[in-house]
């Protein structure tokens, strides 16, 4: 497994749809870890656009938020828990990243995270346990075929491998 992990920093630059659409991109770029959650952070907007009296808020570019946690109008609510949860864990960011953006929740990726392997067959070789393998060197183990058949209770995502039980 992997060992972490600097604390990521998540970013999304603020403009508002009303400038915007003056032509302007006028807003700035604001870090989600200098607030304590999302409220404290809809606050900030609101502050850094107080020049306009109902500020729509645009999200025009943001990094290290999953695409299904943001869109051009809003964050999810969930994303300070999110947050939370790589900042805690020993799996570092892109491994959650891959899995949510593949239909893993992030709130189970901690536990059913397996590793990141080369193959399915190395998964395979190593989740039966290699060194009990070598007393049966003399026999031919088809390792594609096996991998087939125990890769039917996980799932691979960029080399990083997921439990689906």
């Amino acid at each position: 497994m992997n060992t972490v992990i600097e604390k990521i920093e998540p970013m999304i630059y603020v403009g508002t749809y009303e400038k915007y659409n003056s032509g302007s991109i006028a807003g700035k770029w604001l870090s989600l870890n200098d607030y304590e959650d999302i409220n404290d952070f809809y606050n900030a907007c609101k502050k850094l656009h107080k020049d306009e009296s109902d500020p729509e808020l645009m999200f025009q570019d943001w990094e290290y938020i999953p695409n299904s946690m943001i869109w051009e109008g809003g964050l999810n609510e969930e994303f300070y828990d999110f947050l939370d949860e790589v900042n805690n864990s020993h799996i570092n960011y892109e491994v959650f990243v891959s899995a949510i953006d593949n239909g893993i929740n992030w709130d189970s990726v901690e536990e059913s995270y397996m590793g990141e392997h080369d193959s399915d067959e190395d998964f395979t070789i190593e989740m039966l346990g290699e060194p009990e393998i070598e007393h049966f060197a003399h026999y031919h183990i088809d390792w594609k075929s096996c991998a087939r058949e125990y890769m039917m209770d996980f799932s691979e995502i960029n080399g990083h491998y997921f439990s689906n039980c």
